[in-house]
């Protein structure tokens, strides 16, 4: 018999240094979907530029991704390891003006920050990296001063990541559930 869910759009935010947790994150969504997602009527469905824009001509790079992807997204799941990506017209990267899109939407946003080890010699000889890692430390510390809300927290595994976000994305879903329940009670 057919039914019906809510969809929400999740957009995966992040430089190219750790595009490869996308599966990660799509196989957490898969388990979110099949249990929570399930017995509540509510799907999550990943969505992350490479995937999910086309090639366009007459605006930026970045205008295209907001327009084609992120003024869609329902909420964001952002990683930051070792880079902090590409400058955009109007931010330091494309990652941080779809984080503060987002934030500025009102929208949910799920920051976490990968600090898995790396060889310290690819860091020190590149001032380039140094640099890179300055701007996510500052970024970070703006996500707490300007009280956007809690980031995710430091992970230095991918087993970690995946029960960490796990875990934030069955405790949110509760929560806006329970809210829900509370609202319709208020309106009966």
């Amino acid at each position: 018999m057919p039914s019906s869910a809510t969809v929400y759009n999740v957009l995966y935010s992040c430089p190219g240094d750790v595009v490869f947790l996308k599966d990660i994150i799509q196989d957490v969504i898969n388990k979110f979907n099949e249990t929570i997602g399930n017995e509540n009527g509510i799907f999550l469905m990943l969505k992350h530029w490479q995937d999910s824009s086309y090639p366009r001509t007459g605006k930026s790079g970045q205008e295209t991704i907001n327009s084609e992807v992120i003024n869609d997204c329902d909420m964001a799941i952002a990683i930051f390891w070792t880079q902090f990506g590409h400058p955009t017209e109007k931010y330091g990267s494309g990652t941080e003006e779809e984080i503060m899109k987002m934030l500025k939407s009102k929208k949910q946003v799920f920051l976490y920050f990968y600090d898995k080890p790396i060889n310290p010699s690819e860091l020190l000889k590149d001032a380039t990296k140094q640099k890179e890692y300055a701007k996510i430390l500052n970024l970070k510390k703006e996500f707490e001063e300007k009280k956007y809300g809690l980031h995710g927290g430091i992970f230095s595994s991918e087993d970690a990541f995946r029960e960490t976000l796990l875990v934030h994305l069955q405790k949110y879903f509760i929560d806006e559930l329970k809210s829900e329940k509370k609202n319709s009670k208020k309106n009966s």
